[in-house]
C-alpha cells in the first residue's frame, strides 16, 4: 500500500485516540498544558544538561558541536 492512503486511512484513529486521551487527563484533573515538555528549554537549560551529560551519554565530540551551534547563533545575532 502506498505510503499516503495508509495515512489517510489511519489519521482518523489517531486523532480520535488523541482526543480520548485528552479527555481522559481532564477526567483524572490534571491538564495537558501542565506538562513540563510543553514549553521551550532555555539556552542556559540546554546549555547545563550539554555540561551534565556524562561521556557515556553524549561523547565530548558531540558536546563541543552542540556547544558551537549556541556560539553560531550569537554571532549572527550580533550582527544584526
Amino acid at each position: 500500500m502506498p505510503t499516503r492512503l495508509v495515512l489517510w486511512l489511519l489519521s482518523p484513529l489517531a486523532r480520535l485516540a488523541g482526543g480520548i486521551a485528552r479527555r481522559l487527563i481532564r477526567l483524572a484533573g490534571f491538564s495537558a498544558d501542565a506538562s513540563p515538555f510543553a514549553r521551550a528549554l532555555s539556552e542556559e537549560e540546554i546549555r547545563a544538561i550539554i555540561a551534565g551529560s556524562t561521556v557515556d551519554a553524549m561523547p565530548e565530540g558531540k558536546k563541543e558541536m552542540l556547544s558551537s551551534v549556541f556560539e553560531i547563533g550569537a554571532t549572527k545575532s550580533a550582527r544584526l
